[in-house]
């Protein structure tokens, strides 16, 4: 019993703080065992394909042919250069992925926003047009108001429009799109200037006391209505 007692306080709680401190400090790495994994998928891809050129130059010399000399091994740095360019590119071609998908979010929710069902309804058409791809995305989403660019190229009256431009190569499909965008965003502007102005609730039964029609909704309101005014007639 004395024994455990006098191993009890054996701790380091106060020296644990500078640790959490510097992990605080550390830049976030959890970006690092994947792209690991990926070095490594990438280093077996080249060594199977060292395997595959040692393969093919040991077919040709059991056959015996002279033509042409086999193709010397990669070597174990050209192997290391190889896999680690190929995680680097896949590295890089994830974060643009997530940066575009971000970026669609973001026109959509301003589409949403501004623009409403109308939005909504121009996306469906260009999909059914199968107006899209990863230029035509990329494109897009480097432009100013590309919300009005998608609404405008989206309504029947435009989708021909639409499927010439997503034929074109990046550069003109900007310069296109930019152009576009002021367009599209003064066309949409006036649209909505024009709307009519939303319907007024009928507040309660005040018709029947300030001589203006109720709404025939209002059953009550409105008969009230009605025999005030046949009595004012007589």
């Amino acid at each position: 019993m004395s024994d455990i007692q006098a191993e009890q306080p054996v701790e380091v709680p106060q020296e644990a703080t500078p640790v959490e401190e510097i992990k605080q400090d550390k830049p976030d790495t959890s970006w690092v065992p994947r792209r690991i994994s990926e070095i490594t998928a990438a280093r077996r891809a080249a060594e199977a394909r060292v395997a595959e050129l040692e393969r093919e130059n040991a077919e040709l010399k059991s056959r015996g042919a002279p033509s042409e000399e086999p193709q010397p091994a990669p070597s174990s740095q050209s192997v290391d250069q190889l896999a680690k360019a190929y995680a680097e590119r896949m590295v890089r071609e994830q974060r643009e992925q997530e940066t575009l998908t971000q970026r669609i979010g973001e026109v959509n929710a301003a589409g949403t926003k501004e623009y409403g069902e109308e939005f909504d309804k121009s996306v469906q058409n260009l999909q059914m047009a199968g107006v899209g791809g990863p230029d035509f995305l990329r494109v897009l989403t480097n432009i100013p108001k590309p919300e009005a660019v998608v609404t405008w190229l989206g309504k029947p009256e435009n989708l021909n429009e639409a499927m010439r431009m997503a034929t074109l190569d990046p550069v003109q499909m900007a310069i296109e799109f930019t152009k576009l965008s002021s367009k599209a965003s003064k066309e949409l502007g006036k649209q909505i200037s024009k709307a009519p102005p939303p319907i007024q609730p009928v507040e309660g039964r005040a018709g029947a006391s300030d001589g203006v029609e109720p709404d025939p909704s209002d059953t009550q309101a409105w008969m009230a209505w009605r025999s005030k005014t046949k009595k004012t007639r007589r």
